[in-house]
């Protein structure tokens, strides 16, 4: 990279400040959150924050590795998870094809985004499958050839919290420190135990929390993947999951409504009767829920699921389209007169541990 290309990424990389409200540390300015709600958001959204914090608009250009699943290809197991086509890819569009190199499926997007948008500096988003899924080596020529094109700023890395181990995040790290942003968008869905082992995730809540927490010990900011309406999973669980990745620091999240598609095991289930999908006016109400006990300093990528495609979906048969779901959400929050973070609380504060009977320690006399 030249010199003049180093010193326009620092003027984009500078140290963000950590915010106060989780237990490990989250990198995100809480002075660009405020600003945001003072100005009338009330959510988070990663696209207004990301802009404010870079100086220009930064938009993802995704591409595809070609990396697969070890869920999949037998490493853990053959089956996939629950809601997993049991055939390979199910998107491919013209952009996004492993066929072609990830330079061209890359700068095509670049183009239009730079037109289209007005983007100035890009992520490659690698995506879809595990893309920390193969030899540290071969990870490292791809993400640097990634790194190498003009106008981007950073990755953001697609994959599971069991493909994490510390010579990944060592590479992804070694980026960090030379200014690059570094995104690791890992695959969740839920942070309980029962309902990863319900969908056949193989792994569990333990893989989770330690991939977060040796991320962010390198400073590298987390995308969680959540999915609502999981088999068996209640309101008070999904809403708990919302808490939970608060607490450990999560920079961003993408939330999802579960999707029947042909050729899965939930397509089964669903055509026995013993699953029922999310009705939409049910979604935007839990997605205000959640939204109002999550961290206001969570940012929020996607509160939808655009890429299911229609040949395969079964069910939801309502309207997926990611900002009409937002708008919606927006909507409910308002009449509500709420915002993200409105109810979010974890434990009780200095003031609250006065007793409240008479007599007790501390009680007033």
């Amino acid at each position: 990279m030249a010199v003049e290309d180093l010193e326009a990424l620092e003027t984009l990389q500078k140290d963000v400040p950590v915010s106060g409200d989780s237990a490990l540390p989250r990198y995100v300015d809480e002075k660009i959150v405020r600003e945001l709600h003072e100005n009338g958001e009330r959510i988070t959204p990663f696209g207004a924050y990301y802009r404010r914090e870079k100086g220009c608009k930064v938009l993802k250009a995704a591409v595809d590795g070609g990396f697969v699943c070890p869920n999949k290809d037998g490493r853990i197991s053959k089956e996939g998870c629950l809601f997993c086509p049991k055939m390979g890819r199910t998107i491919i569009t013209p952009n996004v094809d492993p066929r072609k190199k990830i330079e061209e499926q890359a700068r095509q997007q670049m183009e239009v985004f730079r037109e289209r948008y007005g983007a100035e500096k890009f992520l490659v988003y690698f995506y879809p499958a595990t893309n920390t899924y193969a030899p540290p080596d071969v990870l490292e020529e791809m993400y640097n050839r990634a790194l190498e094109m003009e106008d981007v700023v950073g990755l953001s890395i697609g994959t599971r919290p069991d493909c994490l181990p510390d010579e990944v995040l060592d590479l992804l790290e070694g980026y960090v420190k030379e200014g690059y942003d570094v995104w690791l968008e890992i695959g969740v869905q839920s942070y309980h135990h029962r309902t990863l082992r319900k969908c056949h995730r193989g792994h569990g809540l333990a893989e989770v929390i330690d991939a977060i927490v040796r991320a962010k010990e390198r400073k590298i900011r987390i995308v969680n993947h959540i999915i609502f309406g999981l088999p068996g999973e209640t309101r008070d669980e999904m809403l708990e999951t919302v808490r939970v990745l608060s607490v450990l620091g999560v920079e961003a999240v993408k939330l999802y409504p579960l999707v029947v598609l042909e050729r899965t095991d939930l397509q089964r289930l669903y055509e026995s009767g013993r699953y029922k999908p999310l009705r939409y006016r049910e979604y935007i109400r839990l997605l205000a829920d959640a939204l109002e006990r999550m961290a206001p300093t969570v940012l929020i990528q996607r509160l939808s699921k655009d890429r299911a495609p229609d040949e395969e979906r079964i069910e939801p048969k309502w309207d997926l389209y990611r900002m009409k779901v937002t708008t919606d959400v927006i909507r409910e929050l308002a009449r509500r007169e709420s915002r993200q973070g409105a109810r979010y609380k974890v434990g009780l504060t200095a003031e609250e541990l006065t007793p409240l009977v008479k007599g007790a320690t501390g009680a007033p006399t």
